[in-house]
């Protein structure tokens, strides 16, 4: 027995116990640690779900609400990393032609990056090509083949190679 209770004596599930985050006082020239934000009611079982909004460590408690003491432990160290920077997950690539007066017309190629958080970018090029040209175009990372047909047709359109590997 340890500070007047048994820790075996905590083998049921503590239900509306209050989780709260540590806050740490090291100004008295002792570390102290008093009750910090209260992150909510753990549930019949004893579970509660935690979301925490930015990196960071955290160390976690509980008190008990129905007016026991606070325990003095178990303490639960939390590190939450930031997000892992978005990957690419797919690719693909589209163009157009615009024409002009002459030998040659504006091609516009755009390709677009669907990342692994749901969001896109995209990139773009245009350029000055020969009327019924086919040929690659670099975009960015990517080098994009267009094969045009008369003055605003594109027969293909397609990434041949890109510097990203996943």
């Amino acid at each position: 027995m340890r500070f007047g209770f048994d820790p075996e004596d905590f083998t049921e599930p503590l239900s509306a116990t209050q989780v709260v985050v540590l806050d740490f006082d090291d100004s008295t020239g002792f570390r102290s640690a008093l009750f910090g934000e209260e992150l909510g009611l753990t549930n019949g079982a004893g579970q509660l779900a935690i979301t925490f909004d930015a990196p960071g460590t955290y160390v976690l408690s509980a008190y008990d609400t129905t007016g026991w003491t606070p325990f003095p432990a178990p303490w639960l160290v939390v590190t939450v990393e930031g997000a892992p920077e978005p990957i690419v997950v797919s690719v693909s690539a589209a163009a157009n032609v615009q024409w002009v007066n002459g030998p040659q017309n504006m091609l516009f190629i755009t390709v677009t990056e669907t990342l692994s958080d749901g969001t896109t970018r995209t990139i773009e090029w245009n350029g000055l090509i020969n009327n019924n040209a086919a040929g690659a175009y670099n975009v960015g990372d990517y080098q994009v083949f267009v094969n045009t047909k008369g003055n605003t047709q594109i027969r293909e359109c397609y990434i041949v190679e890109c510097a990203l590997v996943a």
